[in-house]
C-alpha cells in the first residue's frame, strides 16, 4: 500500500490483515498499511495475481470516511463480496473477498488474531516486479521471551548490591548461571513450540474455510444442475405431450381418410355395378338388333321445300341430348351471419368428343357481373368458403330426387369429381359503386363485346355426340335460327327432368355480336344458336336492353378459340 501523509491526515489509516483462502497464496496471511491497496495483474500494484480471472486494474481498496472500501475499476470478470457483486462497498471485519467468478479469494480483517503478531507490516510496493508483491511475514509467538546476550561484567554489575561473600566469582558464571541460561533454552523451546502449534491450528482453520468456500462452491454448481436437469425434464415432458397431441391428430386423420377412402371405394363399387348393368343392357339389345331384318337407312331432309315445321323438330330432337343444363351453387353470408343463397341457373352444350362444354361465363361465375356484384356490395355479402359447385346435366336427365334435391349420380359436378372448369375469357373490369348511391365500391366485369364465354371439361361414362360447329361469316338478315335450352331454369321444369324448350325466330342484324328475334329470357344463357343445317353459330348471352324479343348471341369461332387455349 502506498503510505500516507502523516501531515495531511486527519486520523491514522489502521491496518488491515488478508488471510488468503483460495489462489496461489491460499493458506498465507499479510498485513498491509496505508490509505489505497491496487489489486491486478500489473506487477507495480501491492496486491498483484498472475491468476485467471484478475484484470490488469481490477480494484482498489480504499479507507475514507473512517471506513476501508472495495472499488472495482471496471474488470472484466467483476469484484464479489460474500459472493454478492459490488462496485463500490463498505467492507466490514470478516468479509470474503473475490476477484473474477474463478478468481483468488481472500478474508479481510481490521484486528489480528489472538496471538498474531502486530510488528513490522508488509513493505511497500518496490520499483522492481519481484519487489512488488508483498512478502509473508511470519508472527512471533506472544510468550517467546528477549535474552540479550551478557557479559560476566555485566553479571557482576547486575549482583553489585549484594554483600561481597555473595558475589559470584567471576570464573564459568557458576550454576547460577547455568541454571538461567538453560531456563532460558526451555521457555525459548517452549515458544517455539507453542508458536508452531498456533500456525499449525491457523493452517488448519485456513484449511477448513477454504474447504468449506469450495463446498459452497459446489452446493450453488449442484443446485444450478439441478435447475437444469428440471427445466430440461419439463421441457422433454412438453414434448412428450405435443408429440402424443400429434400422434392423436394423426390417427384421427388417418381414420378420417380411411372412412372416406372406404366410402369412394363403396361409390366406384355401385359405379362399376351400374355400368355392368347398362353393358348387359347394350349386349341383350345388340343381340335383339341382330335377329332384326336389316331396315334401309332413312332419307336426308330435303334442304329446301317441305314443312319448315318438321325441320326444326327434327334438329331440336337430334341436338337436345348434347344441350345441358347447368346449376350453380353459390352461398354468401351477412355481417349478422344470415347465409344467403346466390344460385345460379343456365345452359350449355357439348362441343367436343372429348367432354367439353361451352357456355358462358355468367352463368359459372357470377358474381363477377354487375346484378349481383351490386347486390353484394349493398347488402355487404362475402361469399362462404367452400360454397361453390358446378353441376350438369344432359338434355332429357332427371335433375331432381326430391324437392330442392340435387340428384348429382344423374350428371356431372365438381362434388364427384367428374366436373371441371377448364377456362374462362379474360375479365375486362368496371368500377362501380361510386356514385352516390350508398354501397361500397365494388367491380363487375364488362357484359358487352365477346368475353362473356367459359368452357368445362366432363369425365365421359359413354360417347357423346357433340353440336357441330358452323361458321358465323355466313349469317345474313332474315335467316331462319334455333334458339335452344332451358329458359327460365327449373322453374318451369315441373317433373325435375332437363327438358329443353327450343325457340325459333330471325336473325335481325349481324355486328360484333349476333342479334335475333328468338325469344330468350334468363336460363337460355350459354345454350347454342343453330342455323337451318343444325349447326351452332353462335352463344345466346343475353336480351337487348329495353326490349324483350331482341336477343345477343356471340359469335362461335371466339369460343371455339377458347376451347383450343389460343390467344385471346
Amino acid at each position: 500500500m502506498r503510505r500516507s501523509d502523516p501531515v495531511a491526515a486527519e486520523a491514522p489509516v489502521p491496518d488491515i490483515w488478508i488471510d488468503y483462502l483460495v489462489g496461489e497464496r491460499a493458506g498465507r496471511t499479510e498485513r498491509y498499511e496505508g490509505e489505497t491497496l491496487r489489486i491486478g495483474r500489473n506487477p507495480e500494484f501491492e496486491l498483484c495475481f498472475d491468476e485467471m480471472g484478475v484484470s490488469w486494474e481490477h480494484a482498489e481498496l480504499r479507507f475514507r470516511d473512517g471506513g476501508h472500501w472495495i472499488v472495482d475499476q471496471g474488470s472484466t470478470n467483476g469484484t464479489y463480496v460474500n459472493d454478492e457483486r459490488a462496485h463500490n462497498a463498505r467492507l466490514k471485519d470478516g468479509d470474503v473477498l473475490r476477484f473474477g467468478k474463478k478468481g483468488p479469494i481472500m478474508r479481510f480483517r481490521t484486528a489480528p488474531l489472538p496471538g498474531e503478531s502486530t510488528g513490522q507490516a508488509a513493505p511497500p510496493a518496490a520499483d522492481s516486479a519481484a519487489a512488488a508483491r508483498p512478502r509473508r511475514s511470519r508472527p512471533r509467538a506472544p510468550s517467546e521471551p528477549d535474552f540479550p546476550a551478557l557479559s560476566p561484567a555485566d553479571l557482576a554489575d547486575a549482583h553489585s548490591d549484594l554483600p561481597p561473600a555473595a558475589v559470584p566469582a567471576p570464573r564459568g558464571f557458576g550454576w547460577v548461571h547455568a541454571a538461567a541460561v538453560s531456563l532460558a533454552v526451555l521457555l525459548a523451546a517452549a515458544g517455539g513450540l507453542a508458536a508452531l502449534f498456533y500456525l499449525e491450528a491457523r493452517d488448519q482453520d485456513l484449511l477448513v474455510l477454504r474447504e468449506r468456500a469450495r463446498a459452497g462452491e459446489l452446493e450453488k454448481q449442484l443446485a444450478q444442475a439441478r435447475t437444469e436437469n428440471d427445466a430440461a425434464l419439463a421441457e422433454a415432458r412438453t414434448r412428450v405431450t405435443l408429440a402424443q397431441e400429434q400422434q392423436g391428430k394423426l390417427e384421427q386423420e388417418l381414420a378420417r381418410a380411411r372412412a372416406r377412402a372406404d366410402a369412394e371405394a363403396k361409390r366406384q363399387a355401385e359405379r362399376i355395378e351400374g355400368l355392368e348393368r347398362q353393358l348387359a343392357a347394350a349386349r341383350t339389345a345388340a343381340q335383339a338388333a341382330q335377329q332384326r331384318p336389316i331396315q334401309p337407312p332413312p332419307q336426308p331432309r330435303a334442304t329446301s321445300g317441305g314443312d319448315e315445321s318438321d325441320r326444326w323438330k327434327a334438329i331440336v330432337r337430334d341436338l337436345s341430348p348434347s344441350v345441358v343444363f347447368i346449376a350453380t351453387r353459390l352461398e354468401g353470408k351477412t355481417p349478422d351471419g344470415t347465409v344467403v343463397p346466390l344460385h345460379c341457373f343456365g345452359t350449355g352444350f357439348f362441343a367436343s368428343r372429348e367432354g367439353h362444354i361451352i357456355t358462358n361465363k355468367h352463368v359459372v361465375e357470377p358474381w363477377k357481373f354487375r346484378p349481383l356484384a351490386e347486390r353484394m356490395a349493398r347488402e355487404k355479402i362475402a361469399v362462404v368458403p367452400g360454397s361453390y359447385q358446378l353441376c350438369v346435366w344432359q338434355g332429357g336427365a332427371r335433375f331432381l330426387r326430391g324437392p330442392d334435391q340435387l340428384d348429382l349420380a344423374t350428371g356431372f359436378s365438381t362434388i364427384t369429381g367428374n366436373l371441371q372448369l377448364v377456362r374462362v375469357a379474360p375479365d375486362k373490369w368496371h368500377q362501380g359503386g361510386l356514385g352516390g348511391e350508398g354501397i361500397r365500391s365494388y367491380r363487375y366485369h364488362e357484359e358487352g363485346g365477346n368475353d362473356d364465354l367459359a368452357v368445362l371439361k366432363a369425365t365421359l361414362r359413354r360417347p357423346i355426340t357433340p353440336i357441330p360447329f358452323g361458321r358465323s361469316d355466313g349469317v345474313e338478315k332474315l335467316d331462319d335460327v334455333l334458339v335452344l335450352g332451358f329458359p327460365a331454369g327449373p322453374a318451369i321444369l315441373e317433373a325435375g327432368v332437363a327438358e329443353t324448350s327450343p325457340s325459333t325466330g330471325q336473325v335481325r342484324k349481324v355486328e360484333q355480336t349476333i342479334f335475333v328475334s328468338a325469344a330468350m329470357i334468363g336460363g337460355n344463357s350459354g345454350g347454342p344458336l343453330i342455323d337451318r343445317e343444325g349447326r351452332v353459330i353462335g352463344i345466346s348471352t343475353r336480351v337487348a336492353q329495353g326490349t324483350e324479343t331482341l336477343g345477343s348471341c356471340l359469335r362461335i369461332e371466339h369460343a371455339i378459340t377458347l376451347m383450343q387455349g389460343g390467344a385471346w
